[in-house]
């Protein structure tokens, strides 16, 4: 009974922590769509770059040798023909040719991004130099699905089946960081089964906001063994969209979670005890698997842009609400 609380407090947690967290494919049709006209655009430009490359070093080749004839007819004198070394010219790093790459360092494959989805390690094809390029941030201009104003308390109440508090956390921001196109936050994480902060992080890029299970958690997740990662949501969500499947693991406690059936559903002014907010509701069905012990439930969340979670309801596949989470304070650290 104790492992199953236990578990039901890190999904608890895992689910607010990292929806209350975020920014990143509601118009997954169109950015489907865009993605493969940028790889067919992709592939054109190389093959075009090639012929013509080609073309010039046939012309250049030809130029050079008919030059060194001529000099050598007018002069009486033989004249080499000395063309460039081309064997010291690197070649040009092209990418995979399905556009995917396996990260190195987790293992994860089938990327798609500059990042991994999962552990959010950077694509080792990609040049160091763009990489280290670092870029102005402010709040506002880079919007994720979590608050990025250093210093704001967060906090958060849960209520049991019979309205009774089951649960409290807080969400302190500790630091943002901007560097190479990637967005990252931290923040500590103060729970009831745990006196010391917990030190925790999310990270946004290429119009994605990414919550990988061992990151959203901290040491908690360390000590769990959490892998995985919560839904990839996107900048700009659009109703009805079907986003990405993705399984959270917790190895420790013998738990495998399944996100299916993910997808924006409503647009919405919500209030809580913190205030009024502009809302999207994300909905998902969550397949919950503990040694022999499976569970179904689905859930509602309503997430507002620079803010995070703001309401969390979570009901059983016979539609009655377990558990319902919800932000009632919004507060700056002293």
């Amino acid at each position: 009974m104790k492992r199953i609380t236990l578990l039901l407090l890190v999904l608890c947690l895992a689910s607010a922590g990292a929806w209350a967290q975020g920014g990143i494919l509601g118009r997954l049709g169109r950015e489907v769509r865009r993605s493969t006209e940028r790889a067919v655009e992709n592939a054109v430009d190389r093959a075009v770059d090639k012929a013509v490359d080609k073309a010039v070093n046939d012309a250049v080749d030809k130029a050079i040798d008919q030059a060194a004839e001529k000099a050598s007819e007018e002069s009486g004198v033989e004249v080499e023909a000395n063309r460039p070394d081309k064997a010291k010219e690197a070649p040009a790093a092209e990418p995979a040719a399905d556009g995917t790459w396996n990260c190195p360092k987790c293992g994860a494959k089938g990327n798609s991004g500059r990042f991994c989805d999962d552990c959010g390690a950077k694509d080792p094809s990609i040049q160091a130099a763009e990489e280290e390029v670092a870029e102005a941030y402010k709040p506002g201009v880079h919007s994720t699905w979590f608050c990025n104003d250093v210093g704001t308390v967060l906090g958060y109440e849960q209520t049991d089946a019979d309205g009774k508090t089951s649960n409290t956390c807080r969400y302190v921001i500790t630091d943002w960081s901007r560097k190479g196109g990637k967005t990252v936050i931290s923040y500590d994480m103060y729970t009831m089964v745990s006196e010391k902060p917990i030190p925790c992080s999310i990270w946004a890029a290429d119009g994605w906001f990414h919550m990988d299970a061992a990151g959203q958690m901290g040491q908690m997740g360390e000590d769990l063994k959490l892998s995985g990662h919560a839904p990839v949501l996107p900048d700009n969500p659009q109703i009805g969209t079907k986003l990405k499947d993705c399984t959270v693991k917790i190895e420790n406690l013998a738990t495998t979670s399944d996100y299916t059936d993910i997808r924006f559903t409503k647009h919405e002014k919500l209030t809580t005890p913190a205030g009024t907010f502009d809302c999207w509701c994300l909905e998902y069905t969550n397949n919950t698997k503990m040694a022999f012990i499976k569970t179904v439930t689905t859930t509602e969340q309503w997430m507002a842009k620079d803010v995070g979670v703001v309401k969390t309801v979570t009901k059983d596949k016979k539609g009655k609400v377990q558990s319902v989470m919800e932000l009632i304070s919004i507060e700056k650290s002293k």
